[in-house]
């Protein structure tokens, strides 16, 4: 039996700004278990990094607004008042952010950084702290951490900083880390680097691993699962064989097809036509109607649940278990 780490079940997010109210993410709902690998992909702005902040309870309510249920080892999140959640947070849940330059406070040593973790969580002594802030250093993969422990964050590489941050995370040894694009503005040998080193310290930890990108190269190497979304909602989720062999969703075979290989001799790369719609200027219907090339009368006047097809391959298509859906998903 699968031991299930954390549980979301009907996720709604929604944003009430001075224009109207505004949905990012739409009655989701997933699990990631005990140290599997989860991926949600998707285009910039289909709610993606929103999820991830709703899970962390890291945004302002109000404007913003959750509601369903963020189940982790049994207990509602959601439920749960700031002191509690914020024992959790950082300590049992941790979060690498897109940008380290941002996420680290330039005022302070990147050593100082990671031991105030220490001291929050696990009552360590400043000096305690300290040596165990030399240790993760090492353990990440940061040269010299004796003397990197007293550097700034800006004198310190992109790559640098972002293992900072990833040491940072796993300062308490999380059961549960969620990496949002941590490989964001690095140079393609420090992406895969960073990404070795999150997929080895996570074997090595046997944490849930929940990773956020738009990259499907990344979620090849890295995931065990994934979850396609747009705009807002959970269009396709399988396993990482199943998704790459047999997508059934329009978007995600667009996502697929969009990818560059060696071999292919296309002068120009395949890309999704139209754009993706604003929060305030939803669609009726199939969110992704308006760019699908298998849109009818039906995917424009109903909005397409999320249904499982066999094997827990679920997709949000009117056409995927049909003869059409199947025609598609073999061209």
């Amino acid at each position: 039996m699968q031991d299930k780490l954390l549980e979301v079940s009907n996720l709604i997010t929604r944003f009430h700004t001075d224009d109207g109210v505004v949905t990012a993410v739409n009655n989701l709902s997933f699990s990631v278990n005990r140290g599997e690998r989860v991926c949600i992909v998707g285009e910039s702005g289909c709610g993606k990094s929103v999820t991830s902040m709703s899970i962390m309870r890291l945004l302002k309510t109000p404007p913003a607004e959750i509601t369903g249920s963020i189940r982790f080892e049994g207990r509602d999140l959601l439920t749960l008042s700031r002191d509690e959640m914020g024992k959790i947070r950082g300590n049992e849940i941790a979060m690498i952010f897109q940008e380290p330059m941002t996420a680290l406070n330039p005022v302070f040593t990147c050593g100082f950084q990671i031991a105030e973790v220490l001291r929050l969580h696990q009552g360590l002594s400043r000096a305690e702290a300290k040596a165990r802030a030399v240790e993760l250093m090492r353990m990440v993969g940061i040269p010299l951490p004796e003397k990197r422990v007293n550097s700034f964050p800006h004198q310190l590489s992109g790559g640098m900083r972002q293992r900072v941050m990833i040491a940072i995370a796993l300062a308490c040894q999380p059961k549960l880390l969620s990496a949002d694009e941590p490989t964001t503005a690095l140079d393609v040998t420090i992406q895969a680097q960073i990404m070795e080193l999150i997929k080895e310290l996570k074997e090595r930890l046997n944490m849930g691993l929940i990773l956020i990108t738009h990259d499907m190269g990344v979620v090849a190497e890295m995931a065990e699962r994934v979850i396609v979304m747009y705009a807002g909602d959970a269009v396709e989720e399988a396993d990482v064989k199943t998704l790459f062999r047999n997508p059934m969703h329009p978007y995600t075979r667009g996502l697929l097809n969009s990818i560059p290989r060696l071999e292919d001799e296309r002068e120009e790369l395949t890309a999704i036509e139209g754009t993706v719609p604003g929060l305030f200027d939803m669609p009726k219907g199939c969110r992704f109607g308006p760019r699908c090339a298998l849109c009818t009368e039906r995917c424009v006047a109903e909005d397409p649940p999320l249904v499982d097809v066999g094997g827990n391959h679920k997709v949000r298509c009117f056409h995927a278990g049909g003869q059409e859906g199947a025609e598609y998903a073999e061209s």
